[in-house]
């Protein structure tokens, strides 16, 4: 199976399924909600 990064088609994609209001894809969203308390990684490209 071949894995790509997350592009905008995939974006307006999922947007178009639950609605553009549950996407965010802006990077001061994508570091706020995108770790846990754990350690410091972080990782998203998209959160839905």
């Amino acid at each position: 199976m071949n894995y790509t990064k997350i592009n905008s088609q995939h974006i307006g994609a999922l947007s178009a399924l639950i609605g553009a209001d549950s996407v965010f894809a802006q990077s001061d969203i994508l570091l706020e909600y995108g770790s846990d308390e754990t350690e410091d990684l972080s990782f998203p490209q998209i959160l839905l």
